[in-house]
């Protein structure tokens, strides 16, 4: 297009197929309250200014594949009567499609909302806004990567969406008052969203966000995803306590058990607790051995064995192993830093056992 401050579409309306395949539109570029009355294609076409298409009407297939756009992009009150295809497309800028319109499929496959301009120049992605918009057919946002604030607020999804792959890298998208289509999938992994802040403002922020897409997979009655946002959600509210206490048991809860969802981290836990407190008893009793004289009440010095018996009574404690097995003399007469060592063993187990279940209940999807 010809090297001008603005290049100016407003109110047109475009009677044939309109192409502009790899055009460069230099400055600011208009299409507002503009009308497509058949197909329109901006494929891999660069917009180095503002690119304005609000209320511009397309009325068929519309392409913005490989485009980009170097400034904001804005859709306000665009409707897309047909498919509409941003995939692969590029936005370094702030990206509005408040209170648009998509009657068909919608395309946003692997597009990206960059952190950096076009130019060279340092930048981010502002934010991405499509509150009010309306999602008539399916929406398809995989592999897309958000790199800012991206809310979706107010907005309905009446067909399948689908989020699989995308990567929110700073923060939590927001659905707020936003009506969900039970098709609707995310990809339940920590490594697409965001890391916990450290800020107690953005922690809130994310929380929140959380728990609206947990309210959202409980309506939908998806207990996985539902748990995955709950840990989410009480990964952020770790951050959120005021005293140190509650901060390490929510995070201590977080570490050994995945806040109740993993199966492995528990009995990891439950082997720990049994293999070195049994090779602590074993040194108590490795020092009776040196000193020639068994432990107080005792005939012969302990072995290996007695120590690993005696750490799996401890550590299974609740189902009475020590008393069936090992009697209450045996007990008693034991010295008191290995009835300290069992004591911790005890409750250790006892903890333990209590994440395990909790894992088992949350993995079988048992109420």
């Amino acid at each position: 297009m010809p090297n001008a401050n603005q290049v100016e579409f407003s109110t047109t309306y475009f009677l044939k197929t309109l192409v502009l395949e790899r055009c460069a539109m230099i400055g600011r570029t208009s299409f507002r309250s503009s009308h497509f009355a058949r197909m329109a294609f901006f494929q891999s076409s660069f917009f180095e200014g503002i690119a304005d298409f609000d209320v511009a009407h397309f009325t068929s297939n519309t392409s913005f594949h490989a485009t980009q756009f170097a400034e904001a992009a804005l859709f306000n009150g665009a409707h897309f009567a047909a498919t509409a295809s941003f995939s692969v497309a590029q936005f370094a800028r702030r990206v509005e499609f408040q209170s648009a319109i998509f009657s068909h499929d919608t395309d946003f496959v692997a597009t990206r909302f960059l952190d950096h301009s076009f130019f060279g120049s340092a930048g981010f992605m502002q934010s991405a806004f499509y509150n009010s918009a309306q999602f008539e057919g399916g929406s398809n946002f995989r592999f897309a990567n958000f790199n800012s604030v991206t809310s979706f607020d107010d907005g309905r999804f009446n067909a399948q969406a689908a989020f699989g792959g995308v990567k929110f890298s700073r923060f939590v998208p927001s659905f707020f008052q936003c009506t969900m289509h039970d098709n609707t999938t995310f990809t339940l992994s920590s490594v697409y969203w965001p890391d916990v802040p450290k800020d107690k403002r953005d922690a809130e922020s994310d929380k929140e966000a959380y728990r609206r897409l947990r309210q959202v997979s409980a309506n939908q009655h998806n207990p996985e995803a539902e748990h995955f946002f709950l840990r989410q959600e009480m990964a952020c509210d770790a951050i959120l306590k005021e005293d140190w206490l509650s901060r390490f048991v929510v995070r201590a809860f977080g570490v050994f058990s995945s806040y109740g969802y993993s199966v492995w981290r528990p009995i990891a836990g439950l082997l720990a607790t049994w293999g070195i407190g049994a090779l602590l008893i074993q040194i108590v009793f490795a020092w009776a051995i040196v000193y020639g004289t068994p432990p107080r009440g005792m005939t012969e010095v302990p072995g290996l064995m007695d120590a690993l018996g005696l750490g799996l009574a401890n550590t299974f404690a609740i189902f009475g192993f020590r008393s069936y097995y090992l009697g209450e003399a045996y007990m008693i007469a034991l010295p008191v830093l290995v009835k300290l060592i069992g004591g911790v063993q005890t409750v250790l187990g006892f903890i333990f056992l209590f994440f395990l279940g909790l894992g088992l209940r949350n993995r079988f999807r048992l109420k």
